[in-house]
């Protein structure tokens, strides 16, 4: 954020991979996906593959639509303005058996602010197919942020999370129910709470 020469200068903060074995769906490869992301501005969250679990680990896959290996990219990815904080990030992936399908929780910068608050917020994209590499994103256009996507872990009124529902992990039970562990960021210099 705030580097007019980005991409150049940016990338050294990579992390907050997701790492799941591809077991499930139509196409079950037994390969390893991992899903990682920087906190650049303009950052999306790729995808490399391995067959096995120590890797190593490629980014040479076929994304639809793509010329590079993000699956779900910054919605002003192509901005050259460098006061444009936009950036998805935090990738979280964990089937579900209901569903049939593959649930990516990620956030995202949320440019309007008018109905849901926050500059940050938790969205999420599915896929039935994880080697397919094609992820829908929850979508609303009633949402009330900006990209219209639907928040899925809000921000609260809470003083913890008032300003970003963010770098978060949802996991399933053995008794079948889903826990959510929400990292909130307080928008009046309040500490950060898990």
């Amino acid at each position: 954020w705030k580097n007019p020469n980005w991409p150049a200068g940016g990338g050294d903060s990579v992390g907050f991979p997701s790492l799941v074995k591809n077991d499930r769906g139509p196409n079950p490869d037994g390969k390893y996906y991992l899903f990682y992301a920087h906190h650049d501005a303009r950052s999306g969250i790729g995808v490399a593959v391995a067959a096995a679990i120590k890797g190593p680990y490629s980014k040479q896959v076929n994304v639809p639509g793509r010329t590079d290996n993000q699956v779900v990219p910054a919605f002003h990815a192509q901005s050259k303005n460098p006061d444009d904080p936009d950036h998805t990030s935090s990738p979280w992936v964990v089937w579900s058996e209901e569903e049939q399908l593959w649930f990516m929780y990620f956030h995202y910068f949320n440019h309007i602010r008018n109905i849901v608050p926050g500059f940050q917020l938790t969205a999420m994209a599915t896929t039935p197919d994880l080697a397919s590499n094609k992820w829908t994103i929850w979508q609303d256009p009633d949402s009330g942020t900006t990209p219209p996507y639907r928040p899925v872990l809000p921000t609260t009124s809470k003083l913890w999370a008032n300003s970003a529902s963010s770098y978060n992990t949802v996991h399933r039970l053995p008794d079948g129910r889903w826990l959510a562990f929400i990292r909130g960021t307080s928008s009046s210099g309040a500490p950060p709470a898990l």
